[in-house]
């Protein structure tokens, strides 16, 4: 198991531990559904509304460094991406944390997580159809310049066989990029 592997095994372990329901994005996830990239950090949504800063901060300080600042701030955003950084300073990896439960597709992005094992560990992916629509949100905020949020688009929408556009179509509604998602769709085909 390579050292970024063994990282996410005992990070994800961690939230399991602490009881935070977890799914891996960004591009380590689009990688897995569309075309592999290297990537710096690790992408991790997770849902925090029964947990106390407290309990997470106490939870992670004694492995990794972390900001009980920042993860409060994270919690109680009002801004769209609120997040938390996570250092692994033993294995010169960083996990950044977007706090999830804004939206209804975030519930069902959640019940529709993907197992992928690493090792002998389960690790729960985001489907296929959050990536692709977190991918078009990221891809948006930066004035649909980024080439890499773009080739991962194009690689999600070209590659998975039993992809579901009509719900990647429906959550992209609700975050108004049913026409970009549409698009990405039609140029797929």
């Amino acid at each position: 198991m390579d050292n970024q592997t063994a990282g996410l095994v005992e990070f994800v372990q961690k939230l399991d531990s602490i009881e935070i329901p977890y799914l891996i994005g960004g591009s380590l996830a689009a990688g897995i559904w569309g075309n592999s990239r290297k990537t710096n950090d690790v992408d991790v949504e997770v849902w925090l509304e029964h947990v106390s800063i407290s309990h997470i901060f106490e939870s992670l300080k004694s492995r990794y460094m972390c900001s009980f600042q920042e993860i409060q701030d994270a919690m109680t955003a009002t801004y769209e991406f609120g997040n938390f950084q996570v250092f692994d300073i033993e294995r010169s990896l960083k996990y950044d944390c977007f706090v999830q439960g804004r939206f209804k597709m975030d519930k069902e992005a959640l019940e529709r997580a993907q197992i992928v094992k690493m090792g002998n560990y389960d690790v729960q992916f985001a489907c296929a159809e959050r990536i692709l629509v977190q991918k078009l949100r990221w891809y948006t905020l930066g004035n649909r310049m980024s080439e890499r949020q773009w080739r991962d688009i194009e690689g999600i929408a070209k590659t998975p066989k039993n992809f579901n556009w009509s719900l990647a179509i429906r959550w992209s509604i609700e975050v108004d990029l049913e026409d970009l998602c549409i698009s990405i769709r039609d140029h797929a085909r």
